[in-house]
């Protein structure tokens, strides 16, 4: 029963992480491991330690690989070295697998490798302290252990935080009631039965309040949709080594000939699946950093979402809107990191084998929907994906996002100036709208793909966005320009604002790089994203075909009373958010090691309430008193290094049971004399008794075995013996 028990409350364990991984194998998995380190502590529980470990090591490294990995190997399941190198690597690589993909995880490769260890460690450690010492709780310690390591990498903000306390209170409770019957139950008095049934009714009752106190202390507040510690621990990817089609739009833009990077009449694409005129997606940009607009991580306010993580299978999220099923197929033009996609996406898979591991390497950013393969994609990594089209129309009387962005380190100061000049009164909201109609009556648009058109150049600077574009008599530039500056105008005029690159899907389905444009999108009061159409802001007429002198003046330099009241300083904004994301970590790992800390406490608790109990029975009452209490102190020691005198029986027979303290039967006379002499003993006799006490207990500590000395102290099972029986 013992072995069930640690089977089962090692695969128990793994309950929080069911909230992160993709399917139920993940028990199987548990179960497994579990099982295995439990059958090979019991083989060898008469073999030396030193026997034990190495077995239990090699036994994690020779059946990981076919229970958790799935890998063939040799025949017979025996594994390969490629297989054993697979489970070392996964042993220690799985853990930042897990934390850096979003949730549902795909219960393969290395990230399989970490609920195959918790079960297994967790129940290799509690079989082998249940098999080989007569603690009727010690187990429970690696157990409790093994819950705060699954709840340290799981999804927390959920209702499975506070199942690693249940299972604390419930092997507390485990362990206190065996703590009660755990004595031999022929030598229990008449009237015993009905003290442990008295004291197991309270316990009950203990446990149910504080199972009470649990849940309501760990239960997630509604409005808050969870903690993860993804993102927040593990490795995040540098995103400047991303592709930027903003920075190279003229890629797709009309240029002279002898360009062999230029796109402009080529099919990069082909969507199928989702409706006519959907926005595909290639990238979100939602930093800038006073010389481009880029993608990076920890950039939007109120969302812990904002961060590239790798994408299994299937992701766990919900969004309304239109649902779909959709195919790209690639073309061998198309060459960047993006994958193109239409709205938010919960699933993707790669329709042909790809040799580069493309599947593995697949990072997704929630708060952007966008996804990227930092090698690249090309002709045949075409793709399935199904997702939800949201509600993206804009409207003027929309409110904006309270919380500005804070991801944007320059450009703000010189976009005011033009947001005060050009955006006239009225709310927000209002602003970006005029500035939108401004920029498309008065602009003109050109690539530069005549030579002529050579004045008017490419990027994204603050230089070339408020000198030579805004700030130029004639307001010129395609669409990176056009977005770049609109975007900054939006952020300065108090609307958080990014720039999408992709396309508007034609009715043959085909995307070629002159079809690729930039727009903005608005966070809208709700937390949503809307759409501002590049209609909405660029310019169509031709560009002025004569040279345009200074095109490179600079708006004067706003005064600081002239900053936006709603836009407060960058930097502060940054170390909010850091400060944020630092206090999230720390509630996370808080409540990760609340049922550690609750096992530290008792811990702690049960050493101290024996050096008080042994105090009081030294020091209080009359000395015959404290003679009793002296044997009684000698019992308790014996059964903490796992001697069972029998209970309710005269103390010369249980003096018989103490076999490692030769002078037990003499110390049972001695205290039968002080119990039943017609006088009291005195002082003198009862400090006598106690110090040889003290040598007999010496006796018994050093007669055993080191682990029972060092467990000794923390057992808490004398507490719940009868005292009538002792």
């Amino acid at each position: 029963m013992e072995g069930l028990a640690v089977v089962l409350a090692a695969t128990a364990v793994l309950t929080p992480l069911r909230a992160s991984y993709a399917s139920n194998e993940l028990w199987v998995i548990g179960l497994s491991g579990a099982l295995c380190a439990t059958l090979i502590s019991a083989a060898l529980t008469r073999a030396s330690v030193w026997v034990l470990i190495p077995a239990l090591f090699m036994g994690w490294l020779l059946l990981a690989g076919p229970f958790a990995l799935r890998s063939p190997g040799f025949a017979l399941g025996v594994p390969n070295g490629e297989t054993l190198a697979d489970v070392m690597t996964g042993t220690f690589t799985g853990w930042n697998d897990l934390l850096t993909t979003w949730p549902w995880v795909d219960v393969e490769g290395p990230p399989a490798m970490v609920p195959f260890v918790i079960s297994y460690a967790t129940a290799a450690i509690a079989a082998s302290l249940a098999f080989r010492g007569r603690s009727p709780g010690l187990f429970a310690l690696p157990i409790l252990l093994g819950a705060a390591a699954a709840l340290s990498v799981s999804q927390l903000g959920n209702l499975s935080d506070w199942v690693p306390l249940a299972l604390t209170l419930a092997l507390l409770g485990w362990v206190m009631l065996r703590g009660l019957v755990h004595s031999d139950r022929e030598t229990l008095l008449s009237g015993a039965k009905s003290g442990l049934i008295t004291k197991g009714v309270v316990l009950l009752v203990v446990l149910g309040v504080a199972s009470g106190i649990a849940f309501v202390i760990t239960s997630p507040d509604r409005k808050d949709p969870g903690l993860s510690l993804r993102g927040q621990v593990g490795t995040l990817p540098d995103t400047s080594d991303f592709d930027n089609p903003l920075s190279r739009f003229r890629t797709f833009t009309k240029q002279r000939l002898g360009d062999k990077d230029n796109v402009y009449d080529k099919l990069l694409f082909v969507v199928e699946g989702a409706p006519v005129e959907s926005r595909v997606r290639l990238v979100a940009l939602d930093a800038y950093d006073g010389r481009s607009w880029f993608a990076a991580n920890d950039t939007t306010p109120g969302t812990t979402s904002d961060r590239f993580l790798r994408m299994d299978t299937t992701m766990a999220r919900k969004a309304s809107g239109e649902e779909i099923a959709a195919t790209v197929k690639v073309q061998r033009p198309y060459k960047g990191d993006w994958l193109p996609t239409v709205g938010a996406i919960r699933s993707l898979a790669f329709v042909y084998t790809d040799e580069d591991n493309r599947r593995n390497r697949l990072l997704y950013n929630q708060a952007t929907n966008s996804t990227v393969v930092p090698i690249g994609i090309g002709s045949g990594n075409d793709f399935d994906f199904e997702g939800t089209v949201p509600d993206d129309k804009l409207r003027r009387g929309m409110k904006p996002y309270p919380q500005a962005m804070t991801s944007i380190d320059k450009g703000l100061a010189e976009a005011h100036f033009f947001v005060r000049s050009l955006g006239g009164k009225g709310t927000p909201m209002q602003k970006v709208f005029t500035i939108a109609e401004y920029l498309r009556t008065q602009g003109h648009y050109s690539s530069g793909s005549e030579e002529w058109e050579s004045q008017y150049l490419a990027g994204q600077d603050v230089k070339r966005l408020f000198g030579s574009f805004m700030g130029a008599p004639y307001v010129v530039g395609d669409d990176e320009q056009y977005a770049a500056a609109m975007a900054l105008m939006a952020n300065a005029a108090g609307v958080p604002a990014r720039v999408v690159v992709g396309a508007v899907l034609p009715k043959n389905r085909q995307i070629k790089g002159k079809d690729i444009q930039a727009w903005v999108e608005l966070r809208i009061a709700d937390g949503s994203w809307r759409v501002l159409p590049r209609e909405a802001f660029t310019g169509t007429k031709p560009p002025p075909r004569a040279y345009v002198p200074n095109l490179n003046i600079m708006p004067p330099k706003p005064k600081k009373q002239d900053q936006p009241q709603n836009q407060p300083h960058v930097k502060k904004q940054q170390q909010k958010k850091k400060q944020q994301n630092e206090e999230a970590v720390k509630r996370g790992w808080i409540k990760a090691a609340v049922p550690i800390l609750l096992l530290l406490l008792l811990l702690l608790t049960v050493p101290l309430l024996k050096r008080l109990r042994r105090r009081r029975r030294r020091r209080t009452g009359a000395p015959g008193d404290r003679i009793a209490g002296a044997w009684a102190e000698l019992l308790d020691s014996a059964r903490d290094m796992g001697t069972q005198a029998p209970l309710g029986a005269a103390r010369p027979s249980q003096a018989k049971q103490l076999v490692h303290a030769p002078a037990g039967a003499s110390l049972s006379h001695s205290a039968d004399e002080a119990s039943f002499a017609e006088r009291e003993p005195t002082e003198g006799q009862a400090t006598a008794y106690w110090d040889r006490i003290d040598v007999e207990i010496a006796a018994l500590k050093k007669a055993g075995s080191t682990q029972r000395r060092l467990l000794a102290p923390f057992n808490p099972v004398t507490f719940f013996v009868n005292r009538s029986l002792r």
